[in-house]
């Protein structure tokens, strides 16, 4: 995956992000994304947001991890943390990540953990994006659980990475 430093604008205030691409995508493909937020007191480098970030680019999926206001590398007051702020954030990244031309704009999720599936929840609903509400990353497993992509699917997504190999068991809408 090449990962990308980006930022873009919510409120009048910088927001860092980095931006992974899978390694040898054609010019013209375009692909499914996912939105990675961390949580409350975290930032875009935190354990809990690199792990999903790297199953999901091992599985072929464009992301996008940003620093919400005040955290991280991001501009904002330090230690605000205003929920409809930070919501404000999501929408503003998941705009950016949609006009990315790598990006196919009606297959995008987001997962979050802690405070960042919070944030999730009002943006989903009013996109109709995929949200992954539970998240486990145990070992080299990721479990996560209902799903509505663009208000047109629902479906539950699996995956499993083993000695093996991949396993994928989920529904072709969000197939990279």
């Amino acid at each position: 995956m090449k990962e990308q430093v980006v930022s873009f604008q919510s409120a009048g205030l910088r927001l860092h992000g980095v931006l992974g691409v899978p390694e040898g995508l054609q010019a013209s493909e375009r692909r499914a994304a996912f939105l990675v937020l961390h949580g409350f007191g975290s930032n875009s480098e935190s354990s809990n947001v690199l792990g999903p970030t790297r199953v999901l680019s091992e599985f072929g999926y464009v992301t996008l991890r940003f620093d919400m206001r005040g955290c991280g590398k991001s501009e904002g007051e330090f230690g605000r943390v205003i929920c409809l702020e930070q919501v404000e954030d999501l929408g503003n990244a998941l705009d950016f990540l949609s006009r990315h031309p790598a990006v196919d704009p009606d297959r995008i999720g987001v997962i979050g953990s802690s405070f960042g599936g919070a944030v999730a929840d009002p943006v989903r609903r009013g996109a109709g994006m995929a949200v992954l509400h539970h998240r486990q990353l145990e070992g080299k497993r990721l479990h996560v659980g209902e799903e509505t992509v663009r208000g047109k699917y629902r479906h539950s997504y699996r995956s499993e990475m083993g000695a093996a190999g991949k396993q994928h068991d989920y529904d072709h809408s969000l197939q990279p």
